[in-house]
């Protein structure tokens, strides 16, 4: 800005006629000039010719809506002023005193717009004159001071029109254009803050500034709607002038506070990307053009404080990235996009991505992650390019969380016994604002060039193929282990203990038992932890909505119910914002689970069954699941679809980590809210008869799925995997318990191919449909109607052989006749279904 400021000066210098004499007289050799003639013709000076008059009137400063004019009328003369708004013809303003010079001050004018101002001088015997001086208002609106004042914040609201805003530089991909602006926040939108951040900007609650902070208060960022007058702030030099649209209002002063005003929100404090503020301008403007009112209501401007912080020659709202890295300021935008095999990929979570729906219209995705990493990656080579670079190798070693496990032991795969790698996770290396990534391999190794001598932070993200954990929708990262300055290149051994390393380990250990074993790629979940999972935690337990990659019946119902609603009232939007946001992730992960070595792998088994549900088809999966999530609320005997539901969760449990939630078995140690079986010791080899408790249920589901997929031969295992009479539990995965009382011995791929035989008998999770399922798949692998029998009667309290056991359904919609079994018929019947209005609630850990 300041180089435009010079060349406007030496423009209208020259248009003034004011120009460096031609000679002067002094002795050239005292200062050090170049040597030559400096006298004019025949050793006399020629004065310099005088300076033309100055012109009847400038415009000498202006402001976001309003200007100064100097007015110099002639005496003896009629002055008369004139002035033309935007689009508007120019008409009488203001008449002039002869002789007597002023500053006329022009208020209430519109923001970003041209003004023009004439000056007409008649009379006096002289020819007719007239002088025209035009400029622009400054369109940048925002806050100029250090403290934000309630009146300048309510300036900041009236005077801001995204109408009245223009593109600005974006700067290039090696050194992209920040601007430090203030953000409204508007009340009541919890997902607000996440969404900018997706969307590329930096967001923070606080000032950037040290100097700001010391006379911050946080109850003055919030914004106040009031029918406040304008109030002068920043002045600029003469600017070129430009078009402008609409008329102006007219003159007023400045005024106080007015007592009535209404709250608008907070205003956050913000580093935007130039490419993002402009794709997040079109759609405002395209919201404003059909009629609508933006959804992001003011993104004002915010003069930066601190000289150093500015490159040379800009606004004073532009940030100078070299300066934010030195001060080790880290850039918080969300990054969106992942390059596999040379292809981007972009992904939004489902509430976010609803909430720029109805805030932005549309945004794409892959322009805010790439601000981001411009941003970022600038600041990593500017260091690399000054400090010089060095090798850094991390070998990551994970510890066990869980006491029962030893927290100074490796932490080791239940149902395979092998050490637990921190594999496929991305590294971040942090040295200031400079940031270095790079992937983990199979062994929990990865290599990065970094700069040199420079503070450095190991942070990994937890993200995975199996699983994101993230916090209120933000991607969870841990910072591990400070390592100070790289002199040279240097190999680090790092100790990982973490509760949210175990978690996402432990279920990644169930994905590789489901690949290996039953040879079923799981998609990866979505696991919310923290503080908004404690408060989301049903009855203070995790729990497993299943919706991070599918909507559901009762997601989707509170989208619509919180559309209709929020015409008659905003809270029905809020509040079913609220239902969308706990409906829209896989599990809910309490923290007070994260360290158990059990819990994740037991919420993973839901979500096995919601992904083997879904395969049957979308309708399958939202039918059956919603039937769970409200049986889920009271959990009774009779409720079958809860305890089947948490039985193959316990099931799932006990194949990968040899443990149980709901029951304990007998010979087994609870430790962290999982039953683990003594390995060799008859366990889950005692058969669940039990059908009058809920818990009872449970372990009826879990034993038979083992003794019906267990077996001498078989992948799938008994589920106990650890010598617990030891003190911590020894990795004994050798020792079996099986009791071989029955015949069938289904093999572990079968465990997926069930729920197929379960679609086929019906669409809701019932006793008969879901163990006649069973039974339909175990006489089409060879097994006679006794050897069936004989399975569930060791399941049933009165060891009988159940009716369902009669095959009705095949896979693929053909039925078969009705069988016989034991003297009775069994004869397929739909299930009758009710509509009911319920509390909402999910699939709840005991």
């Amino acid at each position: 800005m300041f180089s435009r400021f010079r060349f406007a000066f030496v423009v209208l210098a020259l248009a003034l006629g004011i120009a460096r004499p031609s000679a002067a007289l002094f002795n050239t050799t005292s200062l050090g000039l170049p040597t030559g003639s400096l006298v004019g013709t025949g050793g006399t000076t020629t004065p310099p010719p005088p300076p033309p008059p100055l012109p009847p009137i400038t415009i000498s400063r202006f402001g976001n809506d309003w200007m100064e004019v100097s007015v110099r009328p002639p005496a003896g003369r009629t002055s008369q002023l004139l002035k033309r708004p935007p689009d508007g013809a120019y008409a009488p303003f203001q008449t002039l005193v002869a002789g007597r010079d002023a500053v006329i001050r022009d208020a209430a004018l519109r923001v970003g717009k041209q003004y023009c101002y004439r000056m007409q001088i008649t009379g006096g015997g002289l020819p007719d004159e007239t002088w025209t001086r035009c400029a622009t208002t400054d369109w940048r609106v925002g806050f100029e001071q250090l403290a934000v004042t309630p009146a300048e914040s309510a300036r900041a609201l009236r005077l801001f029109d995204w109408r009245d805003t223009q593109p600005l530089a974006a700067g290039s991909a090696d050194a992209p254009a920040l601007y430090y602006m203030n953000l409204l926040i508007e009340p009541g939108d919890p997902l607000a803050e996440q969404a900018f951040r997706t969307m590329g900007l930096h967001v923070q609650s606080t000032p950037l500034f040290p100097v700001e902070l010391n006379v911050w208060t946080d109850g003055a960022t919030i914004a106040t709607d009031c029918g406040l007058a304008p109030v002068a702030t920043s002045t600029l030099s003469l600017a070129v002038a430009t078009t402008a649209t609409r008329t102006t209002s007219t003159s007023s002063t400045a005024g106080a506070l007015p007592e009535a005003c209404k709250t608008a929100g907070r205003w956050s404090f913000a580093v935007v990307p130039g490419s993002v503020f402009n794709e997040l301008r079109s759609r405002m403007l395209e919201q404003i053009a059909a009629g609508q009112t933006p959804g992001v209501r003011a993104l004002v401007f915010r003069k930066v404080p601190v000289a150093a912080a500015l490159p040379v020659g800009v606004s004073r709202h532009v940030l100078d990235i070299g300066y934010l890295g030195a001060q080790g300021f880290e850039f918080n935008a969300i990054p969106s996009c992942v390059v596999v095999d040379g292809v981007r990929y972009c992904q939004v979570r489902q509430e976010i991505l609803g909430w720029l729906t109805r805030k932005v219209v549309k945004w794409v995705v892959e322009l805010g992650d790439e601000a981001v990493q411009a941003v970022r990656g600038a600041i990593g080579r500017i260091e690399r390019l000054v400090r010089g670079e060095v090798q850094l190798d991390v070998q990551f070693r994970v510890l066990n969380t869980d006491a029962a496990f030893g927290v100074d032991q490796v932490m080791r795969s239940g149902w395979s016994g092998s050490e637990l790698a921190l594999a496929g996770v991305e590294v971040e290396v942090r040295q200031g604002l400079g940031m270095f990534r790079g992937k983990t391999d199979a062994n929990g190794h990865v290599r990065l060039t970094v700069a040199k001598n420079v503070a450095t932070k190991v942070c990994v993200q937890l993200e995975n193929d199996t699983a994101e954990l993230t916090e209120f929708l933000i991607e969870k990262k841990v910072c591990l282990q400070e390592i100070g300055s790289l002199s040279g290149d240097r190999s680090v051994a790092i100790d990982v203990r973490d509760d949210y390393v175990n978690a996402l380990l432990g279920m990644t250990d169930a994905r590789a038992w489901l690949r290996d074993v039953v040879g079923m790629t799981m998609p990866k979940i979505t696991v919310l932890v923290g503080s908004q999972a404690d408060q989301l935690a049903a009855a203070g337990e995790s729990f497993a909505p299943c919706m991070g990659r599918m909507p559901g019946l009762l997601g989707l119902g509170a989208d619509v119910v919180g559309a209709l609603g929020s015409i008659l009232h905003p809270a029905f939007l809020l509040t079913t914002t609220a239902i969308e946001f706990e409906f829209s992730v896989d599990i809910v992960l309490r923290t007070n689970d994260d360290g158990s070595r059990g819990v994740p792998v037991h919420e993973y088994g839901h979500t096995v069954m919601c992904e083997m549900l879904q395969r049957q088809g979308l309708d399958a999966f939202q039918f059956a699941w919603t039937d769970v999530i409200l049986q889920t609320a009271t959990q009774g005997p009779d409720d079958e679809s809860s305890w089947i539901n948490e039985g193959f969760a316990d099931f799932i449990a006990a194949q990968v980590v040899g443990g149980t939630n709901y029951f304990a078995a007998p010979n087994s140690t609870f430790a962290s809210a999982l039953h683990y079986c003594d390995a060799g010791a008859a366990c889950l080899e005692e058969n669940g008869r039990d059908t009058t408790t809920f818990e009872g249920q449970v372990r009826r589901v879990t034993t038979m799925l083992l003794d019906a997929f267990d077996g001498p031969t078989s992948a799938a295992g008994d589920g106990s995997h650890w010598d617990t009479t030891a003190a911590p539990f020894l990795s004994a995965v050798a020792n079996d318990s099986n009791r071989n009382d029955e015949a069938v011995e289904l093999p572990a791929a079968d465990l997926l191919t069930l729920f197929s035989y379960w679609d086929a008998r019906g669409w809701l999770l019932r006793e008969d449909d879901f163990f006649g399922a069973l039974a339909d798949l175990a006489q089409d692998r060879g097994y006679a109607s006794s050897q069936v029998c004989g399975l569930f009667s060791i399941h049933d309290p009165a060891t009988a052989c159940p009716s369902f056991v009669a095959r009705v359904s095949q896979p693929g919609g053909t039925t078969s006749p009705t069988g016989t079994v034991a003297g009775t018929t069994a004869v397929f019947q739909p299930v009758a279904t009710t509509t009911t209005t319920t509390t909402l609630s999910t699939s709840v850990r005991r």
